[in-house]
């Protein structure tokens, strides 16, 4: 762009110049010409004159030899003298050409300036489409990000929330653990002091107990296998369960109803609780 502004710059300072030489080889050739004229008005007149008989016949004839040799030396004159003029006439009409020529160049030039001008400001709006649906691109992916981010927050949010839950929960097993240790141990405590008593008073307090489990589950378990088509036994016991701890009869009464069995199996998960073997070895 800046090569052609500098060419058209050029091309127009030279056709300024060579404008002002025409002009002024164009003054000169019309005051040549407004003489040539004057001079031949001057003749027509004088021979017109000569035909109305206006003027003494010799008279005439001396005028006329004597405008006939000014005007043979003013035509040698004028040729000697002018000369520079027609060949400023001559280089003229060749400038001319050149002025035209360099206009059609100056005007492709011009054409081509505007055709890439044209190219030019295409581009320019198609760079600014490009940017503003990048930009619109830009902002959907931002907004899905943000979207997602906050999803992603709130899942962590809630698995901090279940953690802390975890944890409570695992603190509180931990305490039952430990106080079903303690209960058992006195259990057995209790047991090894005195075990006539403990028997008597374990048996009355796990008759009631099955007593009770007996009449609040037994419903539910009748229930549940309805629900799973099954048939509940006639005089079949149910198990009565108490959190991790399973009371069960085995219906194994003597002839005078006095000993019933009671089997306490404790279903413990090794990966819950870690007291698990230590339970179970008391």
């Amino acid at each position: 762009m800046s090569k052609n502004l500098k060419r058209s710059e050029r091309a127009r300072a030279s056709l300024d110049a060579t404008t002002g030489r025409m002009d002024s080889c164009l003054v000169t050739i019309r005051g040549l010409r407004e003489l040539a004229e004057r001079e031949a008005s001057l003749v027509q007149s004088a021979l017109r004159d000569m035909e109305n008989n206006l003027i003494d016949p010799g008279y005439t004839l001396e005028l006329t030899k004597s405008i006939h040799r000014s005007g043979s030396r003013n035509i040698d004159d004028y040729i000697k003298r002018n000369t520079e003029i027609l060949l400023n006439e001559h280089a003229t009409v060749v400038r001319q050409n050149v002025i035209q020529k360099m206009k059609n160049q100056i005007r492709e030039m011009n054409e081509e300036m505007s055709q890439e001008a044209r190219k030019l400001g295409d581009d320019i709006s198609n760079f600014f489409e490009f940017i503003q649906n990048s930009y619109s691109q830009a902002s959907n992916s931002f907004r899905k990000v943000t979207e997602i981010a906050k999803r992603n927050y709130e899942k962590v949010v809630l698995t901090m929330v279940t953690e802390d839950k975890l944890f409570t929960l695992n603190n509180e097993l931990r305490e039952l653990e430990q106080q079903l240790l303690e209960c058992l141990m006195c259990s057995e405590f209790l047991k090894t002091l005195s075990p006539e008593k403990y028997e008597k008073e374990a048996f009355h307090i796990r008759k009631d107990a099955c007593g009770r489990g007996e009449r609040l589950l037994g419903r539910g378990d009748e229930a549940d296998r309805a629900s799973q088509g099954e048939q509940p036994l006639a005089g079949a016991q149910q198990p009565l369960r108490q959190g991790g701890v399973e009371i069960r009869d085995d219906g194994a009464r003597s002839s005078q109803g006095a000993n019933v069995n009671v089997r306490i199996s404790l279903h413990i998960n090794t990966l819950t609780y870690p007291f698990h073997e230590k339970i179970l070895q008391y």
